[in-house]
């Protein structure tokens, strides 16, 4: 896996330690929700449980994963045989990966409700490397799909976005 970083499982190491970081510096920090920054990060917090449970299901369920001619770095689930574009996927290309995003977003804003300097620096400096390796991730992830599913994951491309409907 940290071997090749062309494969996407580099960069989703890399993804889980910097939200490890973001989880370590802000959990002690949460308070019921007084404000609209709590509101909205309670609201990713719960968009990244959801996006993340329908995109497993799917490709779980709908892209026969098969543990044959499976690479290293994949998971099970990640070996799917049928290129998934309905449900969630239908609008997005990567719901686990913006389930990622939602998660390292709204820790970020849960985190700002006692914003001591250095660690407001160190919890934005963690966000932003989660950013980037998310979408490191999900670029060299799209690259192995063309290669897997070929024409058909370039036309699935052109209709949808990576994590966010209509947006990203």
């Amino acid at each position: 896996m940290l071997g090749d970083s062309r494969c996407h499982g580099f960069y989703r190491f890399f993804i889980f330690q910097s939200i490890i970081v973001l989880l370590a510096l802000n959990t002690p920090y949460w308070v019921q929700p007084r404000g609209w920054v709590d509101k909205v990060a309670s609201v990713l917090l719960i968009l990244s449980v959801l996006h993340g449970y329908a995109g497993y299901r799917l490709l779980c369920t709908t892209g026969h994963p098969t543990a044959a001619n499976r690479r290293d770095t994949d998971l099970l689930f990640e070996n799917t045989t049928v290129l998934v574009d309905i449900g969630i996927f239908r609008w997005i290309r990567h719901p686990m990966y913006g389930a990622l995003l939602y998660l390292a977003i709204g820790t970020y804003l849960k985190g700002l409700t006692n914003p001591a300097p250095l660690r407001l620096v160190a919890t934005t400096a963690a966000l932003v490397a989660t950013l980037a390796f998310v979408h490191l991730a999900a670029r060299a992830e799209e690259r192995e799909c063309r290669e897997r599913f070929g024409r058909a994951y370039a036309r699935y491309c052109a209709t949808t976005r990576r994590f966010i409907p209509f947006v990203w």
